[in-house]
């Protein structure tokens, strides 16, 4: 009997703990999205006010996507771009940039350290609960495409966390040419790693 109740109640803690999961990257998801939409309704003043009447259900999700809104209107941001693929003929690879804004500074030293103004910025949003490095390297290479593509320069990268479980909001910007540079020599190393390991795979 006692073995029968502990697989029930491990069965129902496995249950809980994906259901957990599955609601954290709702939470994400409907924040992402929201904020897709509200960018993309830039030149439609009526869509915009319905949206901004009608933020994501879950709590969570909408301590996000005001959070979002907020980062937006306190560094002046003006999209250029959303959800824009891109491709590097001379690395061989392919992706999708969330966005491409002019972003000015605010005034928290905290999160800008010192004064600028219509810095051209690689966007991307991140629904997860950590910064990890992989960013860096992932918006570099969309940079280098778009860089690649267009002949134009940008000068920084901001990645946006909403994290999936508290709903709060942490903007992590890399600024200038040196640190793009290092973090696409961290992507070219990883782009090279998967390559050899597919062709290893394939012999």
């Amino acid at each position: 009997l006692f073995e029968e109740q502990l697989d029930e109640i491990l069965a129902k803690a496995k249950k809980e703990d994906t259901d957990l999961l599955e609601a954290a990257g709702a939470v994400g998801t409907a924040a992402h999205d929201w904020l897709e939409h509200l960018i993309k309704a830039k030149d439609n003043e009526e869509r915009r006010h319905e949206l901004l009447a009608k933020f994501p259900l879950d709590e969570r999700a909408a301590n996000c996507a005001v959070a979002g809104v907020d980062w937006m209107v306190r560094h002046n941001v003006r999209w250029i771009h959303t959800e824009r693929k891109c491709f590097s003929r001379k690395y061989g690879y392919a992706g999708t940039m969330d966005g491409l804004a002019f972003v000015d500074s605010c005034d928290d030293p905290d999160c800008c350290k010192h004064e600028f103004k219509d810095r051209k910025s690689v966007i991307d949003w991140k629904s997860s609960n950590a910064l990890r490095v992989s960013y860096l390297f992932q918006c570099a290479a969309y940079r280098q495409a778009y860089q690649e593509e267009t002949g134009e320069d940008i000068k920084d990268t901001w990645i946006l966390r909403l994290d999936k479980e508290t709903g709060e909001f942490d903007p992590w910007r890399r600024e200038g040419q040196a640190a793009f540079e290092e973090d696409f020599k961290g992507f070219q190393n990883c782009l090279e790693t998967c390559r050899s390991i597919e062709r290893a795979e394939e012999w």
